[in-house]
């Protein structure tokens, strides 16, 4: 890769290419111009009359300036031997183009001017529509058009067969139409936004120019523009035919389900985003035409069009001229008419005779194949490469090489696209082999008609689907880099694999036996790549020319003998004049990407391809300018630091021989440069100045080489300018330099200015002066200055060295120079050259572009000096000091102003004036005063106004350098009453004499500027104050001038200024010196006019903006430090809709007091109610008392929280600082105020998130919000709290904080790791999804459709109107899924039970998409293995919250956070129950829910809970008996009954306890668990058998309690563990004991049972015992005589 600096050009190419000082080319065009202007004017004239022109441009600002482009017309009777003068007629085409409007213009080329044609509208497209892409060509062929032709009269159709029989000419004598000479033809191609390509055709009239349009005619219908390609139009024959879409046209052909012929109607999408003209010879015509030593003969031109979604097409240039088409369609109805195809004469097809047919392709871009669906077709620009680069990586290289196409695009073309093509193979008329001689072309036999023996011949010279084509495609604006930089897209195979089974397909049809032995019987009839490969191997036995001579025979027999029925089939087959290129609906050629080139963050601006296809010139975003070899796809040259840049080719021709000599044209408009560039590693050959507005455009032009590739420049492209002028650009050797001077010399009378000296020396002498003037070392005196600039001689450099000599520091600040005397005598030397010029130029050179130049530099600068020496005799006099003035009694509302001033100063505690500066006090130099103007934006254009003083002369348009001027020009309005006007001769003497609005803008920047003290001492309350009378004086003659107008409007600029300012208080005491002034003017005109001038209509607009300003700093302090909008406070900013929000500024109030709801809701009520509410925006007001309590109100901007929130109980007292609502009564709407509270308060909460009581706060604000009044209002603002500050903590805790860039780690992490903090956010949490999945909607409402919830009124300001921030917000709402919440609750509730990661993600569904942006709208999926894991963590939660339970006793069952889980899921919470009861006894803890037990007995599963306790109770004695027995348990065995013992140890050692369960619990506690069961059992439907079971384990635990209690003597060794119902539980137990010894069961039912298995004896037992029973018995009966409430 070579790489070229920007600036880099050796001294010998600067030799061999000299440039003219002033930046054009000496040589480029000797002379001759082309005069835009009146296109441009008439364009732009078009344009403006367009409905929404207006509103366009003050939506978007300056509207866009034309482009312009240029055609040149070729000479119809210029023979190939012509010469090259010869070739091409003195006219050109130049077209102005707009994004609407499209207008052209002839002109000739001329010296000096041009001699130019009227203009004429070609075209104006819809509001909906825009123009796109565009371009211009000639007719090379005129034959193909209509005739230019005269009716003499009617002739027979005898004498036409006569006629067409012997080719005799038409003659007068024998009548019909007479043919007169050939206009050239011209057609402008116009591509738009809607995809639609329209083609306008023009004659063109050398005398006089004229452009006269050819409308095309439609069967009857006449139309002004033709379309070649109409979308989704078929012809009868297609519409008969499959159907499929371009995306899908090769799956249909991979699986094997097309037929002979598939149709793809055309239907483009993404716009027209190029429209290019080439002229590439074939290349096998080339390599011909070479081995014969001859010249390449013109290629007929093409055009190549491209649109956004892919799809390309190319065309013989001559399809887009209507009366091509409209001669092809009078001759196709002749010959039906006359029936000559019953006759054999077959009538040829538009593309036989245009020799091409139309091809289109289709690349796949990944807007169309959907893998990125974010990326839009008007994003995507295809660039079509009109020559074809095989890489290595194809398929197959060639035909000579391969039997197999070059890619498997060929194979797909003439299989699908050429379907019924039947090709045959003739090498031996081809000496190298290349497969390119097609001996035979005709239609199918579904087709009905042949092709003619010319499109024979063409078939075997071109045949198009045979070729592989290319584009370029790259993404505009695209900032994600979601596309490459740059992709060549190609339709040769580079995958072998893909190709092979495509070519399978092609030969044999599908996959099954049938098709294939039918495609091998059927030989090359059916399919050509059969015929193709057959000819070569053998295998496939194709048909040799005879066969398909006697076939072709056989079938025009057959043709010749249809009739009848057949009839309608062939006129089916026949061309449609209603669509002249059915070639467009077949299926397109595939371009899949190829070479990729990723170069992030570079985007490409501008693709241009060469005219001979072999390289590319890109521009990007980077300045970069690249040079791609087409060939390797690899970029061989770039150039840097041209940025807005667009580039051109330019084509010399040197040597009939060989080919143009290319240069690459690069235009950047930052840098203001056009240069020229040879290729492709040449140097700079050219190097032009040109200015911001001036555009490079490309010509198409015919030589003996064909057609080649010119550029023009255009000096400026804006309407009604004087710079219009467009040139050529050139290059010449020396002796064509020599050759072409004298005559540019004699042409043109000026030229003895321009080419007296070498462009060499003159550029020597302008780098001289500048030398001199520039910051360097060199010593020198003004004399040396001026002498350099005597020896200067161009007009244009003299214009150039004005600028330069005004605007340079060193005359002054080193060389001595005073004031503007050195500027005299530099233009009086200039305009001593300029009258030399105009005396030997004659009246012709005052037309001059360089005389026109130089005479308004020369009137410009002499007013920039006029205006300085003004201001410099005031500067250099004694008058700068500030005088003292007379200060008068202020009036309402300057002692408004005042307090205004005060309040800021104790609000903010910085002073008002910190940031003003000082003025200056030295005299200012000249230089600097001319640095601080600017010309007319139109340059020489301008119009010069002696009423007005000259041209318009306008201070810089930068604040920063016009503020010292502004400040110097206006200082006489302080410093001495009698000086004043001084400011207006400054004024009138730049041309600003009338423009009282723009002066009056430079006021107030100027008054702004000044301290609070100057501007108030010295103009607010001044005696007699100069700003005052000077603003009189303007206020009065703006009246007058509108004395007749309904609304008088004085002093525009200025109330604009004030409303626009962000300076409030100054922008305050400006308004009170402007309504000063008005006032004054207002009533003394109210007095002159007799009350025809009322002064309250005068005066009324600024009262209503000072209070305006009033309510804007009452906002503005009263809540300063605090960010009130998206922009900073103005009255224009608050005007706006969509920048400030009033509610939100009362709710930004009221959290400034509380946070509490209750209390808030107070204060609203006491503010709807209070007496002492008023409108500060109304004239109530403007009252002393009532804006000095606005003004004390702001004063709690500067309290602490603390101080503030105790006015929030005296707000309606005097001497404390009541609320914003006083202020703002209709904008007190409390279900508007609450969403923002809950907003703000949110957001706070978000900037500390440790304050974990703002979160509370924020759910409280939330509850007080009617959801269902304001059902979307309250969604819309719930879900912005979870999704903005909830959801982002959950997502981290999930997947980490790499992926939530919403919230900072460091604050989080250690907040999550805060045991209690994380428990009480999840609380929270749980409540905000709580109130969430409360809000249920109806399918049918429309959830995002914001309803008005507040009356308008326009009688206060702000105006009260919908909140614009909730309305965005309701819009935005989505439907939320109910199994989302639920999965999103379960996960909050799941986390606060187990932090285990691993156990959630498998219970809870779509784990790792929880709490993603859209998740709580998504579905969720269960599944049967999450519901098995959810089973096994709740019964661990379960077990783990019983073994970590340490509490007091329960009253009731409730676990909390397991019963919701538990609920969530839909568990059984009978069962939940019991696990946590069984789970507590099986840890020992009976003390702890003994009580809950009792009571809740209808809460569990009693059947459940009996079963599993017995195995406790068992587990328990076995450990106290057999596992683990004491001494004491020792001696007492052998009174126990062994039988009994071994039941209990076979039960134990059977069941599975918990893990670490407790079995050494005190047999006290067991004991008295057997008795709770044994009451249980009795109060449920236990069989008899398990409670004689529980009974027999208490009588043996009452055994060893009784024997445990008669040795020890200690009621410690049974274990009870309250100490104080020791004596009660040990009674117990003791009446437990006896039980035992009752008498047994005689029951039928029951067996005899040992003594100790009896039930025991109810009246001897304690009466807690006996309680227990009797309500178990009673219990029991209940549920026994109604089972069906169970």
């Amino acid at each position: 890769m070579s790489s070229s600096a920007n600036h880099g050009s050796s001294e010998q190419q600067q030799q061999q290419h000299p440039e003219s000082p002033h930046g054009k080319p000496q040589q480029a065009s000797s002379g001759k111009y082309l005069e835009a202007a009146a296109l441009l004017s008439h364009v732009q004239t078009l344009e403006s009359k367009l409905p929404d022109a207006n509103s366009t441009a003050a939506s978007f600002g300056h509207r866009k300036a034309p482009e312009l482009h240029l055609c040149r017309i070729p000479n119809p009777e210029a023979t190939g031997e012509s010469r090259e003068s010869h070739r091409n007629l003195p006219v050109v085409a130049m077209m102005a183009v707009t994004e609407r409007c499209i207008s052209a213009q002839l002109l000739k080329e001329t010296v000096g001017l041009s001699g130019v044609g009227a203009p004429v509208e070609v075209l104006v497209v819809s509001k909906e529509d825009a123009i796109t892409a565009v371009t211009m060509i000639p007719l090379e062929r005129p034959d193909l058009s209509a005739d230019d032709a005269i009716i003499v009269t009617e002739e027979d159709d005898g004498n036409f067969r006569h006629q067409k029989a012997g080719n005799a000419p038409k003659s007068l004598m024998s009548g019909g139409m007479v043919s007169t000479a050939p206009l050239p033809r011209l057609a402008i191609v116009v591509g738009t936004k809607s995809s639609r390509v329209i083609s306008i055709e023009f004659s063109v009239k050398q005398k006089p120019l004229q452009l006269i349009r050819r409308n095309y005619y439609l069967g009857k219908q006449e139309l002004t523009y033709f379309e070649p390609f109409p979308r989704s139009r078929l012809t009868p024959k297609q519409q008969e035919l499959p159907q499929t879409t371009a995306q899908k046209s090769r799956w249909v052909r991979r699986q094997g389900m097309e037929s002979k012929e598939t149709i793809v109607p055309f239907s483009p999408s993404g716009g027209v985003t190029s429209i290019m003209a080439y002229s590439i010879s074939d290349s096998r015509q080339l390599e011909r035409e070479e081995g014969e030593n001859s010249v390449a003969a013109t290629s007929p031109t093409h055009l190549w069009i491209s649109f956004g979604d892919g799809t390309g097409l190319r065309l013989h240039h001559a399809g887009f001229f209507p009366s091509v088409i409209q001669k092809h369609t009078e001759a196709f109805l002749d010959h039906k008419k006359r029936r000559f195809d019953r006759v054999g004469i077959k009538f040829p097809l538009l593309d036989e005779i245009l020799g091409q047919p139309v091809i289109r392709w289709q690349a796949h871009l990944p807007i169309i194949n959907g893998t990125r669906p974010e990326m839009s077709q008007n994003q995507m620009t295809v660039i079509p490469i009109p020559k074809c680069h095989l890489t290595p990586l194809a398929a197959a290289t060639s035909m000579s090489t391969s039997p197999f196409p070059t890619s498997w695009n060929d194979a797909y073309q003439l299989g699908i696209m050429g379907k019924g093509i039947h090709v045959t193979d003739t090498a031996g008329e081809d000496d190298e082999g290349q497969g390119d001689s097609f001996t035979d072309a005709r239609m199918d036999d579904e087709s009905t008609a042949t092709l003619s023996s010319k499109a024979k011949e063409l078939a075997t010279a071109h045949i198009d689907w045979w070729q592989d084509y290319e584009a370029i495609v790259y993404c505009k604006n695209n900032f994600d880099n979601s596309f490459p930089t740059l992709v060549f897209y190609t339709s040769e195979d580079q995958y072998p694999g893909r190709f092979q089974a495509d070519l399978q397909e092609l030969l044999h049809g599908s996959s099954s036996e049938e098709k294939k032995t039918d495609s091998v019987r059927s030989e090359s009839g059916g399919n050509p790549i059969a015929s193709l490969v057959g000819g070569i191997f053998g295998i496939f036995g194709g048909g040799s020319g005879e066969n398909e001579k006697k076939k072709m025979e056989i079938d025009q027999e057959s043709e010749e003998n249809a009739g009848g029925t057949e009839k309608e089939t062939v006129e089916k087959a026949f061309w449609d004049h209603n669509l002249p290129f059915p070639g467009i609906n077949r299926v397109p050629i595939d371009l899949f990407a190829g070479v990729e080139i990723h170069d992030p963050p570079r985007q490409i601006t501008q693709c241009l391809v060469d005219p001979y296809g072999d390289i590319a010139a890109l521009s990007d975003s980077l300045g970069r300018v690249s040079l791609v070899d087409l060939t390797t796809k690899q970029i061989i040259r770039m150039w840097k630091g041209y940025r807005d840049t667009s580039c051109n080719w330019l084509q010399i021709p040197c040597n009939p021989s060989r080919r143009p000599d290319l240069y690459l044209v690069i235009h950047s408009r930052q840098r203001r440069v056009v240069e020229v560039w040879q290729m492709t590693h040449g140097p700079r050959v050219r190097l032009m100045q040109v200015g911001r507005d001036a555009q490079v455009m490309g010509c198409r032009q015919m030589s003996s080489s064909g057609f080649i590739q010119t550029c023009y420049i255009a000096y400026s492209t804006v309407p009604f300018s004087n710079m219009n002028q467009v040139e050529r650009i050139g290059i010449l050797s020396e002796s064509e330099e020599r050759r072409e001077r004298p005559a540019s010399s004699a042409l043109d009378p000026l030229s003895h200015t321009k080419s007296s000296l070498g462009a060499r020396e003159a550029a020597n002498r302008m780098n001289r002066l500048q030398q001199l003037l520039d910051q360097t070392n060199i010593e020198c005196e003004p004399m040396d200055v001026y002498r350099a600039l005597e020896e200067i001689e161009s007009l244009e450099d003299l214009a150039s060295c004005l600028d330069t000599i005004s605007k340079s520091a060193k005359l002054e600040e080193n060389m001595g120079v005073e004031g503007s005397e050195f500027q005299r005598l530099v233009n009086s030397h200039c305009r001593q050259k300029l009258d030399e010029a105009i005396r030997a130029g004659g009246e012709e050179s005052l037309t001059n572009p360089h005389v026109e130049l130089l005479a308004f530099k020369i009137a410009y600068l002499t007013q920039v000096t006029g205006a300085y020496e003004i201001l410099h005799k005031y500067e250099t006099s004694n008058q700068l000091g500030d005088c003292s003035m007379e200060v008068k009694q202020p009036n309402n509302w300057g002692l408004e102003a005042a307090g205004w001033t005060s309040t800021y100063l104790k609000v903010t505690k910085k002073l008002i004036d910190s940031e003003i500066t000082s003025p200056p006090t030295d005299p200012m130099m000249f230089y600097e005063f001319a640095t601080c103007v600017r010309p007319p934006k139109k340059g020489k254009g301008a119009k010069f106004d002696k009423e007005n003083g000259g041209y318009a002369v306008y201070l810089s348009e930068s604040s920063r350098t016009r503020r010292d001027m502004v400040a110097r020009i206006f200082r006489p309005f302080v410093s001495d009453v009698f000086s004043y006007k001084v400011v207006n001769q400054i004024f009138d003497s730049l041309g600003l004499k009338k423009e009282y609005e723009y002066k009056l803008h430079c006021f107030g920047e100027w008054f702004v500027g000044l301290s609070i003290k100057v501007a108030t001492k010295n103009a607010v309350f001044a005696v007699n104050s100069p700003s005052i009378r000077w603003l009189k004086d303007i206020v009065s003659s703006q009246i007058d001038a509108t004395a007749d107008v309904d609304q008088i409007m004085p002093m525009k600029s200025l109330y604009r200024f004030c409303r626009e300012s962000e300076d409030l208080i100054r922008a305050f005491w400006l308004a009170t010196l402007c309504r000063q002034a008005v006032y004054e003017v207002a009533k003394e005109k109210e007095e002159q006019t007799y009350g025809k001038i009322e002064s309250v209509v005068v005066i009324g607009p600024w009262d209503d903006l000072l209070r305006r300003l009033r309510v804007c700093l009452l906002v503005s302090l009263r809540l300063y430090g605090i960010q009130l909008g998206a922009c900073p406070i103005s009255v224009k900013a608050v005007d706006k809709d969509g920048n400030f929000s009033v509610f939100e500024w009362l709710a930004r109030d009221e959290l400034t007091m509380s946070h509490k709801q209750d209390e808030i809701a107070s204060m609203e009520i006491a503010c709807r109610i209070s007496n002492r509410a008023f409108d500060p925006s109304k004239e109530v007001g403007d009252e002393p008392t009532h804006w000095k309590t606005v003004q004390r109100s702001c004063l709690s901007a500067a309290l602490g929280e603390e101080e503030r929130e105790e006015h929030l109980i005296g707000f309606d007292d005097d001497e404390r600082l009541g609320a914003l609502h006083l202020f703002f009564k209709p904008h007190n709407v409390e279900h508007l105020l609450t969403p923002h509270r809950a907003l703000l308060l949110a957001k706070k909460w978000g900037r500390s998130p440790s304050s974990i009581h703002i979160l509370q706060d924020v759910i409280e604000t939330l509850q007080a919000l009617d959801a269902k009044k304001f059902k979307k209002l309250a969604l819309a603002t719930r879900l912005v709290v979870w999704q903005n500050h909830i959801r982002p903590i959950y997502r981290a805790i999930i997947v980490g904080f790499d992926d939530v860039p919403e919230i900072s780690e460091e604050v989080i992490a250690s907040l999550i790791n805060d045991a209690v903090w994380m428990n009480t956010f999840s609380k929270h949490a749980a409540v905000i999804l709580k109130l969430i999945g409360e809000l249920k909607f109806d399918k049918s409402e429309d959830i995002g459709a914001w309803e008005a919830l507040v009356e308008e009124d326009d009688t206060t300001w702000p105006p009260v109107r919908d909140c614009f921030l909730l309305q965005r917000l309701v819009r935005k709402n989505k439907v939320v899924n109910a199994s989302a919440i639920e999965a999103h609750q379960t996960f909050v509730y799941a986390l606060r039970i187990s932090k285990n990661a691993g156990r959630l993600s498998e219970c809870i569904p779509s784990y790792y998409s929880l709490f993603e942006t859209g998740a709580i709208f998504n579905e969720v999926d269960y599944s049967e293995d999450i519901e098995e894991k959810q089973h096994d963590f709740m019964q661990d939660s379960i077990v783990n919250y019983a073994k970590n339970y340490h509490g007091p006793s329960m009253d009731c069952l409730n676990m909390g956070d397991i019963d919701i889980l538990a609920d969530l899921w839909d568990f059984d919470m009978l069962n939940v129950n019991t696990l946590f009861l069984l789970s507590m006894y099986e840890f020992g803890k009976d003390a702890a829910v003994d009580e809950v037990l009792t009571r809740s007995a209808s809460l569990i599963s009693v059947q459940h809970f009996v079963d599993e306790g017995l195995d406790i109770m068992c587990r328990r004695l076995n450990n106290l008996l057999n596992v683990n027995p004491t001494n004491e348990i020792k001696k007492v065995m052998g009174t126990l009954d062994a039988d009994i013992c071994e039941w209990v140890k076979e039960k134990a050692e059977d069941s599975e306890p918990l893990t670490n369960a407790k079995f050494d619990v005190k047999i006290g506690s067991t004991h008295l668990f057997g008795l709770r069961l044994l009451s249980l059992a009795a109060s449920a439907d236990i069989s008899k058998e398990e409670r004689i079971k529980i009974h027999s384990l208490i009588v043996l635990s009452g055994t060893i309690v009784k024997v445990l209690e008669s040795e020890s003597g200690s009621g410690a060794v049974i274990g009870q563990t309250p100490k104080k119902d020791a004596a009660k539980k040990t009674n117990e137990e003791i009446n437990a004991v006896e039980m035992s010894q009752g008498r047994p069961d005689n029951s039928s039912d029951t067996p005899a049972q040992p003594q100790q298995m009896l039930e025991p004896d109810v009246d001897s037992l304690s009466n807690t015992s006996r309680q227990e029973m009797e309500a178990g018995d009673e219990n029991n009966d209940n549920d026994r005589e109604r089972p069906q409430e169970d």
